[in-house]
């Protein structure tokens, strides 16, 4: 014999719910999300931080095709306006939060 077998409904479903409170809930693991970070004018920058939503990056793909994107719908659109005040020795910006230089090399 079951230990639910016999019980009305209510008591069943009380007893689920009862269970389901008492289990520890798993952390949750948001997936890694991909960040670009690159200056850009003034202009860009306020335009940006008065309208989030409003940013779209274009970049060529391996084959040449262009690929634009905005925002991925449901996504929190952060615009974090840096200014940089030193560069390294080979002319790349190093940003002043994490001392994190730039990878983009120009030449």
């Amino acid at each position: 014999m079951k230990p639910d077998e016999g019980l009305s409904l209510e008591e069943r479903r009380k007893r689920f719910f009862e269970r389901i409170e008492n289990e520890p809930l798993r952390p949750a693991k948001p997936k890694p999300t991909p960040v670009v970070t690159l200056p850009v004018s003034e202009n860009v920058a306020q335009a940006a931080k008065a309208h989030p939503e409003s940013v779209r990056i274009a970049a060529r793909d391996a084959n040449g095709m262009s690929v634009i994107e905005g925002p991925r719908p449901n996504s929190i659109v952060t615009v974090c306006v840096d200014y940089v005040r030193e560069v390294d020795a080979n002319g790349r910006p190093v940003w002043p939060q994490a001392g994190t230089v730039h990878e983009y090399d120009p030449y």
